[in-house]
């Protein structure tokens, strides 16, 4: 039952808690043309999403897509970018064009500064490639970057001419981008153009001709944009050319426009296609979506009434204070965890002295000498323990399995490896657990269906419903590959043996008039280790001690004696695996 509860709980966490990818919602470029030939730049844009800092890259080096035949490419590239301020905008629900020089805040420059450092920003130069960085935290704010590109203008005889790149493979996606481009003065702009691969844009020049603006809806991630203008000249240029470049330009700018005109057709039919197939994908993983969580929910009830729900046994106490049956203490935590790890291994050692087929003596405050007394009457199990940690041999000092593990650390591992198999192999065949591998394999293939309809993810897809079915799939994969039940007879001994360990658990509760026999005391002290509660068993042991509430002298010295015991163990033999481990490891 209580997996099924907790499969329940993990069902209603799932529910997505969601951080929408960054985008900039409202993205403005105020470009003013000046009589030197700079180009004054105003980009004002709000930023969406859970962020710590925002970038802005801006590359001068990037060619021009024009007529070569009329110019150099590199002719249209600024000499340098001269940046001059980054501030915090104050505005109000969307941001509109009339709000953009509403600062808040101006940040200072800081070259070292860092994450959390919120009212700086960073400046960095790779070639020709400029990467602002703005430090501040939040989910929905403006800024503003104002820089100048030098020298950008040019003069021919019969106008003026201008090409800037002023977006190249954007970073993040815009939903909304305008540029709006004019002259400082009363000149005239006679023709704008847009290079890039947008498919839709909206380009008009004001009846006054004294200012040009560019629409673009639903900038894509990857996109570039390019502007270029003819315009009257300018009254103190730097790049001069004396040769008349109008007609020359506007015929290049028809001809491409007619082209890409065709190219635009043929795209628009292919995305037309691609949006409904895209679809009536986003509908199967909808309706698909909807069916598999039913059939995952009818596929747990059914699992829990028929297959995981644990059988009802006359034993229902959640005590257990003697030791329900003679159990190899690999074997109890196989049991209680389907898991055998290296603290059985200490166990059984642990076993294997109470029964006396191991002696011991003090070697030394902390250290154990011990020696093997009887091997006869023993378990594959207890065997491979002694083949392990002895080593061929009759005496094992505990202070040297550390040393002797790492130096021989192929054999150590290979007969831990032994050891463990064969524990394994001991507790499977007692048929614990049932074993219905078919039907597992079935309930594993479902959570995997769930992803395989994930594949089918696109923009049109709910984001939160998909990352939901993602979250159930890998939620129920663990749970069905994870999920066993006890047989009838492998419960009853789970229930005795849960009932102990509460018990052990519990041991602060006991009265110096329950307090076990020495010889139960040992036993608990063995399987605690398989439990995991050597440790805890032990302080609650000592603290008695110490406040005499065990005022038994015998008792005492040998408890004392069998805790010391049992911690050197402990720590000896998870050291010597560890150093084993690590000397394997180290000669990779």
């Amino acid at each position: 039952m209580k997996k099924a509860v907790y499969f329940l709980l993990l069902l209603i966490l799932s529910i997505p808690v969601f951080v929408k990818a960054a985008t900039i919602e409202d993205y403005y470029i105020d470009v003013t043309l000046k009589e030197n030939g700079d180009a004054l730049i105003q980009e004002s844009f709000s930023y969406r999403g859970s962020f710590d800092s925002v970038y802005r890259k801006i590359d001068y080096d990037a060619l021009a897509d024009v007529d070569i035949s009329i110019n150099k490419e590199t002719v249209y590239l600024p000499d340098d970018v001269e940046l001059i301020s980054i501030n915090n905008i104050n505005f109000e629900g969307i941001l509109d064009y009339n709000e953009i020089n509403n600062i808040d805040k101006v940040y200072v420059r800081n070259d070292n500064a860092t994450i959390g450092s919120n009212g700086y920003y960073s400046v960095s130069k790779e070639k020709k490639l400029y990467t602002y960085k703005i430090y501040e935290t939040g989910k929905y704010k403006a800024f503003s970057i104002n820089y100048i590109y030098k020298n950008v203008v040019i003069n021919y005889n019969d106008v003026a001419e201008v090409y800037l790149n002023l977006i190249k493979n954007s970073n993040i996606d815009i939903k909304s981008l305008e540029i709006r481009v004019k002259k400082e003065d009363t000149n005239n702009i006679f023709y704008a153009w847009y290079h890039g691969n947008l498919l839709y844009n909206n380009i008009n020049i004001s009846e006054s001709k004294k200012e040009a603006v560019y629409i673009f809806n639903d900038v894509i991630k990857g996109s570039s944009v390019s502007i270029r203008l003819c315009l009257d000249k300018i009254s103190n240029p730097t790049k001069i050319y004396n040769f008349n470049v109008v007609d020359k330009i506007v015929k290049y700018e028809e001809d491409l426009k007619e082209l890409n005109s065709l190219k635009l057709k043929d795209i628009e039919i292919k995305n037309q296609k691609a949006i409904t197939y895209n679809q009536i994908r986003a509908k199967i993983i909808k309706y698909g979506g909807i069916v598999w969580i039913i059939g995952l929910i009818i596929i747990i009830y059914l699992n829990y009434k028929n297959y995981d729900k644990e059988y009802i046994n006359e034993f229902s106490g959640r005590y257990f204070k003697d030791i329900p049956t003679a159990l190899n203490p690999a074997i109890v935590s196989y049991l209680m965890d389907k898991k055998i790890s290296v603290k059985d291994l200490s166990a059984n050692l642990l076993n294997l002295v109470y029964k006396k087929k191991i002696g011991y003596k003090i070697n030394s405050e902390r250290d154990y000498i011990l020696e093997i007394k009887d091997s006869t009457n023993i378990d594959e199990i207890e065997q491979k323990t002694i083949n392990l940690l002895f080593q061929n041999k009759d005496k094992l000092i505990m202070s040297e399995l550390k040393d002797n593990a790492s130096k021989n650390y192929k054999k150590f591992l290979k007969d831990y490896n032994d050891w463990h198999i064969s524990a394994l192999k001991l507790s499977r065949n007692l048929n614990y657990f049932e074993e219905t591998s078919i039907r597992r394999t079935l309930r594993i293939i479902y959570p995997i269906l769930g992803l395989v309809l994930l594949s089918l993810y696109n923009k049109y897809a709910s984001i939160y419903f998909c990352s939901t079915i993602l979250i159930l799939s890998l939620i129920s994969l663990v749970f069905f590959i994870t999920n066993t039940k006890r047989t009838k007879a492998g419960n009853f001994e789970y229930l005795k043996w849960a009932g102990l360990k509460n018990y052990i658990n519990n041991f602060n509760k006991v009265t110096v008039f329950e307090f076990p026999h020495i010889s139960l005391w040992e036993k608990y002290l063995i399987y605690a280790t398989s439990f995991g509660l050597s440790e805890r068993l032990i302080r609650i042991v000592k603290d008695k001690i110490e406040t005499k509430e065990i005022n038994r002298k015998i008792l005492i010295k040998k408890l004392e004696d069998t805790t010391r015991m049992s911690s050197i163990i402990n720590a000896s033999i998870n050291n010597a695996l560890m150093a084993a481990k690590k000397a394997s490891t180290n000669t990779k």
